[in-house]
């Protein structure tokens, strides 16, 4: 019996054969994968080696030519590059195609931890990277309020972040622009001469005095309990009031504020965001690897309108300007 004879004897047959076709496509369709890119990753590691406020040239010769001479006969090698930065050095490793980057990985590692010893006690632990497409952005948010800027920075930390955090399959969030709270202390160097101190001096009590750590324990039959002494300075009056010394002649205290002016204010502003000349918050958004990029997009966006109704009292306003 032909195709044609079944299709014309059996037609229920042919019927069921399509629906099943067209029933298996769609649910295909349905759970593909939107990638803007194949997934692969590129033989390239980059090693960031932070080395707080040192200059370049002392970050490239501390550190940089360092980690050249040590990752210089890695297998597969085929180009370093590198760059000194203040308080940061970058070395980019270039590999041929075909190297397994995994275990080149594990050695460049193994090469850090055995160059340690040389490296100054005040630089940081090293953070590798590989260069891989899924690791861009997938979309960029746009957040403002009718709120002060240092005020409405912190709530999205505290509160609006971990919310969007929570999406299955996103991996990272940054934020771009804004103000960040910070406590100034402007010491006075003509104050600390009258008063026969150091600035050396002023930074030990700062630093003794915002302290919170364990004392020893309580115990009895059925609990024990630690018990913790909590120093840390709560308001910016009890800095004021802080008593960096004494005077043993008249046991007169001398107060920060005798010394310095302590002010509420923000940090130096590394980035703007702004949408349409206003102010406002980017959220550079990633995902997993394995995540599908259109379903977090979609529930980004969905998020995002939820929030800005809960958060309609100080006029929350989210704009997508990239996707």
């Amino acid at each position: 019996m032909t195709l044609t004879e079944i299709a014309i004897k059996r037609p229920s047959l042919i019927i069921v054969i399509f629906t099943i076709l067209v029933g298996s496509g769609w649910f295909a369709l349905n759970n593909l994968n939107y990638e803007l890119l194949p997934s692969f990753s590129q033989p390239v590691i980059v090693v960031t080696t932070p080395y707080p406020g040192a200059s370049p040239s002392e970050v490239e010769q501390q550190v940089t030519k360092k980690m050249e001479d040590a990752f210089s006969d890695l297998e597969g090698l085929d180009e370093i590059k590198s760059k000194s930065l203040e308080s940061a050095s970058i070395v980019i490793v270039t590999f041929r195609h075909g190297a397994k980057l995994d275990v080149l990985m594990q050695e460049a590692q193994r090469r850090i931890e055995r160059i340690k010893k040389d490296l100054p006690t005040e630089v940081k632990n090293s953070v590798m990277s590989k260069i891989s497409p899924s690791d861009q952005p997938i979309m960029t948010l746009i957040l403002n309020a009718n709120i002060d800027d240092r005020v409405f920075r912190q709530k999205v930390e505290d509160e609006l972040l971990p919310q969007f955090q929570q999406i299955k399959g996103l991996a990272d969030i940054k934020l771009v622009g804004g103000e960040r709270r910070e406590i100034r202390i402007n010491v006075n160097q003509d104050k600390l001469r009258f008063y026969n101190l150091s600035l050396l001096q002023v930074t030990q009590v700062l630093k003794n005095a915002n302290l919170e750590f364990p004392t020893g324990k309580v115990k009895n039959p059925d609990e024990q309990v630690t018990v913790r002494l909590a120093g840390k300075l709560q308001t910016l009056q009890e800095l004021k009031k802080l008593i960096i010394f004494t005077n043993p002649q008249n046991s007169s205290p001398i107060r920060l504020e005798d010394v310095a002016e302590v002010k509420d204010a923000i940090r130096d502003i590394e980035s703007i965001s702004r949408l349409n000349g206003k102010n406002g918050l980017s959220l550079i958004i990633r995902r997993q690897s394995d995540g599908n990029a259109v379903e977090v997009s979609k529930n980004v966006q969905k998020k995002l309108a939820q929030l800005e109704k809960h958060y309609a009292s100080i006029g929350l306003a989210g704009k997508v300007v990239d996707d």
